[in-house]
């Protein structure tokens, strides 16, 4: 059987430039080309490690990380506890600022100081939250943490992680926190 090699004829297609993010960007059929990656964190250890494997990612694709926390009702009752009495509005504006101060921190840790990274903080459920603001934001991947959930509500529910690959119009890269890394 005869092989064959590659054409010399057949040039490499060269790189484009986005207009809109200024990144390279390889073509169609090239391989893989992140942009934009999107990190769900819930502050946990195994967000911290979602953040570092989204860390590794943006290093080799040159892509920016986004780190999102979405607060729900559980998050805005926690706020309330600690700061007492207080309006929905400033609720909401204590608990959004609280976030966006542990998302930076998180950043500045797993990501470093360099730039190409954002933080991001949204009121919702979270699963909705995720999949819209993913597609919103035009990412081309989730890096999404997935640590045990109590078993009862998983098998009649399905986790959050699982609900978001499900709904997700991109790639999910799932990091469980108990497994061995491989960055």
């Amino acid at each position: 059987m005869k092989s064959t090699g590659p054409n010399p004829k057949k040039a490499k297609r060269p790189a484009r430039k986005s207009a809109q993010s200024g990144r390279t960007s390889k073509r169609k059929g090239d391989g893989i080309a992140l942009q934009r990656i999107l990190v769900p964190v819930d502050f946990t250890p195994a967000s911290e490690k979602s953040a570092a494997y989204a860390q590794s990612l943006r290093k080799q694709f040159d892509a920016e990380v986004i780190l999102l926390h979405v607060l729900d009702f559980g998050d805005l009752n926690r706020t309330a506890l600690l700061r007492g009495p207080l309006d929905a509005s400033s609720l909401y504006g204590m608990a959004v600022e609280d976030s966006i101060n542990k998302l930076e921190n998180l950043g500045k840790r797993t990501l470093g100081v360099t730039p190409g990274w954002t933080v991001a903080c949204e009121v919702g459920k979270t699963v909705d939250t995720v999949v819209s603001q993913a597609e919103d934001l035009g990412v081309n991947m989730i890096v999404l943490a997935v640590h045990p959930e109590h078993r009862i509500r998983h098998v009649i529910c399905g986790s959050k992680a699982e609900q978001i690959m499900r709904h997700a119009h991109c790639p999910v890269l799932i990091v469980r926190e108990d497994e061995k890394d491989f960055i």
